[in-house]
């Protein structure tokens, strides 16, 4: 049912979960943040560090204890350079979505596209603005790790110096 609402192929979510990549809130839109730490904690081992959208940053500095995190307000200068990184990266590598993946990424990358402002700067949207059921979520997520993971490659001075990272 969710992936009929979220227009994405059917049986991409099944293969995410089967693949161990996708956890499921039954019933929940916005999943608890504990779940997410644990997920990822499962999966990869302690982050070294966060990034995260600014509205939930104090719920998950209360649980994400020891863990650097880098709230983030995305304008459109630091979104064209997350947009740069992402296809930067993607065309030149490190980064190679798994093949479990590539039909959620793939669905989300299709509800989004990238707008130009005048001064040249670009940003991920909704390709729909007036449709909230697009679910563009994955791509957003995509190229904040990517803008993330860009510039801890071009700029490496430190665990967390180049984030303004609090916690």
């Amino acid at each position: 049912a969710q992936e009929k609402r979220d227009r994405v192929p059917r049986g991409s979510y099944q293969l995410l979960v089967d693949a161990g990549l996708l956890r499921i809130a039954e019933g929940l839109r916005v999943p608890p943040v504990p779940l997410l730490l644990d997920a990822a904690r499962e999966a990869w081992g302690a982050p070294d560090h966060i990034i995260c959208d600014r509205f939930r940053i104090s719920e998950l500095l209360d649980h994400a204890r020891g863990i650097l995190v880098a709230p983030r307000i995305t304008r459109w200068s630091e979104a064209s350079e997350d947009v740069r990184a992402l296809r930067r990266l993607f065309l030149d590598g490190p980064i190679v979505p798994a093949v479990a993946s590539r039909p959620l990424l793939i669905a989300s990358l299709a509800v989004a596209m990238v707008r130009n402002d005048d001064q040249g700067s670009t940003r991920l949207v909704k390709m729909d603005p007036n449709n909230n059921t697009g679910r563009d979520d994955v791509a957003a997520a995509l190229t904040l790790a990517a803008g993330s993971l860009g510039r801890y490659l071009a700029k490496p001075r430190g665990r967390g110096a180049y984030l303004g990272l609090v916690g």
